[in-house]
């Protein structure tokens, strides 16, 4: 974990590249979990490029009330029901 001022894609290369410089064993890394930002993914694309990107709940359901309330525009009762579902196929490792 690292705090930064900004997440341009130049200080996450060299987060990532600190990283790598102290941990030998980076190319075991299989799992990295980030937010939804796209810069961010790419940088660990490219630099720890065996492992899997995952987009940590949080932001994944954050995302879906925000699409589905203001651009979707789905009503409250339909909101819900998709949300069931979509937790549905996240406790059974669906998505």
């Amino acid at each position: 974990m690292w705090l930064v001022a900004d997440e341009t894609e130049e200080i996450m290369t060299e987060m990532v590249r600190l990283l790598k410089e102290q941990n030998p064993s980076w190319d075991k890394v299989q799992t990295v979990m980030s937010d939804k930002d796209f810069v961010e993914r790419e940088v660990f694309k490219i630099e720890l490029p065996q492992a899997k990107l995952k987009i940590c709940l949080f932001h994944v359901l954050r995302t879906y009330h925000k699409e589905t309330s203001k651009k979707i525009g789905v009503n409250k009762r339909q909101r819900d029901n998709i949300l069931e579902i979509l937790h549905s196929c996240i406790l059974t490792g669906a998505v």
